[in-house]
């Protein structure tokens, strides 16, 4: 059997009722147009790891926890669609700062992935989803009728701990159960 895992990182409540905030005041400009991301989900994904086979998750547990880390803080600065321009967009997300969290995520993947990482970038970027675009009710729209999305936003909290969890996929959404802890 298999399950569905990724690391995350995961919100105090005050994060999660801002981000929720700001998704209720997009919720009325865009209505079904977007598939939301429910308050509960929200998370900054630090490395998706697919489907892997139920017998190993103890070894990446073990892996994981040999991850060793300061505690440190995470700035989010704008909501945004992604890609930018709003004719191609396939999501509506926040960005932010925090050089430590591609550090965090470069750690996980030498120790998970047991290999050396050059020093270059990756395809790592900080961000949370708030909602996915409906493809097909945007195309119908003409290109003046699709809302500008470019806020700031300054939303800032420590990060003491990271997560395994396990997504499962139905057609109301995905559904996320957290399968291991770990301090950083």
């Amino acid at each position: 059997m298999f399950k569905r895992l990724f690391f995350a990182i995961k919100f105090p409540s005050f994060v999660k009722d801002e981000l929720s905030l700001k998704t209720e005041e997009l919720r009325a400009i865009f209505g079904k147009k977007i598939k939301w991301v429910e308050k509960e989900n929200f998370h900054i994904t630090l490395l998706f790891l697919g489907s892997v086979r139920e017998e190993k998750v103890k070894d990446i547990i073990f892996l994981a926890n040999k991850v060793k880390y300061n505690p440190f803080y995470i700035a989010l600065k704008k909501i945004s669609y992604f890609p930018l321009e709003k004719e191609n967009a396939r999501l509506i997300w926040v960005t932010g700062d925090g050089e430590d969290v591609f550090y965090l995520n470069r750690n996980l993947q030498e120790k998970v992935f047991q290999k050396n990482l050059e020093e270059k970038e990756d395809d790592f970027l900080l961000h949370i989803t708030l909602g996915r675009i409906k493809k097909w009710d945007f195309q119908k729209l003409p290109l003046s009728m699709i809302p500008e999305v470019e806020e700031d936003v300054n939303i800032s909290f420590k990060v003491e701990y990271f997560y395994l969890i396990e997504s499962k996929l139905s057609k109301f959404g995905a559904s996320y159960k957290t399968v291991a802890e770990f301090k950083i």
